[in-house]
């Protein structure tokens, strides 16, 4: 994140949790507006426990190129299903 007056700050050690979606800060937290995500997460291993996130222009190049390269795959699969009546 920028810094008041210049630079970049790095924070980690968030937490994800459900919560009122008309109130979307929490300090030190990430908040999901939507609690059906927590099925999904709660089937990922991570690595020791924990599970790495990324948000926006802070994931890595790799982050980007696999969400297109599903987006892509889930296009494609819709199109075919759609194509056989399904």
């Amino acid at each position: 994140m920028l810094k008041p007056k210049g630079g970049k700050a790095h924070r980690d050690g968030f937490y994800l949790h459900g919560g009122n979606p008309a109130d979307p800060v929490s300090s030190g937290c990430v908040k999901a507006m939507d609690n059906d995500v927590f099925a999904h997460v709660r089937t990922l291993t991570g690595t020791g426990g924990s599970v790495r996130f990324c948000v926006g222009s802070a994931c890595p190049p790799s982050v980007a190129t696999i969400v297109a390269a599903r987006a892509a795959v889930e296009s494609a699969a819709k199109a075919i299903f759609s194509a056989f009546g399904r």
